[in-house]
């Protein structure tokens, strides 16, 4: 999703053309984000300006990053934002200044995690793929960054598998890390005692910040009311949807003429998130013109393209929505989300 825009305005357009198939025509666009009273911000991958901090009404960027860096996790007030390359160096940026690159992980990072305060990262390394010699096989050695300061200690590993999640326990004693085989053990900080830890269930906890899923993507969900963003017809194709936790639909946007040519699998809608007060909602769409990243308010259903960019993620939450959206259909408002997070079960 780095490089989306330029899949936008080049990609889709080639694909269509040379397979038979043909990009869809968003509906009721306006010119400008005009109706966007709100001085609300998300994080966005602009277009040849790299990581901003970007006003849905499009009247402030603030400069955050550089370009080819892909967002993977954040502290919840977004003033600690981790990152990555093309090559799986980290990046680390805090408040408003610049990404550091942390060597320790350069070239081979892999999974990683913020604890509940914000003070620490934990991050896993990958195998070594530019050592001819290197065994084929990944380990699970532990690397703790401090935040601010950037200091690396690393927790010797036990065994060569590979790691395939980290997730921190809501007092921040320790971190669960998941294998490729679906094992699990806890790791207790900042000693590294490390004991068997059940296999994971659909039981087990959402993730540590609301806002940010273990795959490195923004939830589509708001966490106030409930309500969750759906793609219309395959890939979104047909447009943008709000399902209501009674399972109504109140259809936001709409898509026309969409056709899949041969191998055409690209969404047309995706990246798509609730702002910060659920009053608006922003998604990446390829379509006719080139696409890029657009707001459309939840109440009025007006959309407005906002930015040539890529990745986007949503700024902390609001402590509660707003009488727009729960006349929409969504349910009373249920008690504000904060950083904290209740304790594994195991």
């Amino acid at each position: 999703m780095t490089h989306r825009s330029l899949l936008t305005a080049l990609g889709l357009s080639f694909l269509t053309a040379c397979c038979g198939g043909a990009a869809g025509q968003l509906q009721r666009v306006e010119p400008t984000p005009h109706f966007i009273a709100s001085s609300e911000e998300i994080l966005a991958d602009v277009a040849g300006s790299g990581w901003v901090r970007l006003q849905l009404n499009g009247q402030r960027e603030t400069p955050l990053g550089r370009p080819g860096l892909y967002l993977l996790t954040a502290t919840h007030d977004l003033q600690r934002r981790v990152f990555s390359d093309s090559q799986t160096h980290l990046w680390i940026a805090q408040g408003d200044g610049p990404p550091v690159r942390v060597p320790a992980l350069d070239g081979r990072l892999s999974e990683v995690a913020i604890s509940p305060d914000g003070l620490t990262l934990a991050a896993t390394r990958h195998a070594d793929f530019d050592d001819p010699l290197r065994a084929d096989e990944d380990d699970d050695g532990l690397w703790l960054i401090t935040l601010p300061t950037l200091e690396v200690r690393a927790l010797p590993p036990v065994q060569q598998a590979r790691v395939h999640s980290l997730r921190w326990t809501a007092d921040g004693a320790g971190v669960a890390m998941s294998y490729s085989d679906g094992a699990r053990v806890f790791v207790a900080l900042p000693g590294g005692e490390r004991t068997p830890w059940p296999p994971e269930t659909e039981g087990d906890p959402a993730p540590l910040w609301s806002a940010f899923t273990p795959r490195g993507q923004p939830s589509p969900r708001c966490e106030a009311t409930g309500d969750t963003l759906e793609p219309l017809g395959w890939r979104g194709d047909q447009g943008l949807a709000v399902r209501h936790p009674d399972g109504s639909l109140t259809h936001l946007v709409e898509i026309v003429g969409r056709e899949r040519g041969f191998h055409d699998y690209l969404p047309t809608l995706d990246g798509f998130f609730f702002s910060a007060s659920c009053e608006y909602a922003i998604f990446n769409a390829d379509i006719q013109g080139g696409g890029g990243l657009y707001v459309v308010e939840i109440a009025s259903r007006r959309v407005a393209h906002i930015a040539h960019a890529g990745q986007a993620w949503p700024t902390p939450s609001a402590p509660n929505p707003p009488p727009s959206l729960r006349a929409c259909g969504g349910p009373a408002p249920a008690p504000p989300v904060t950083g904290e997070h209740r304790r594994w079960d195991g």
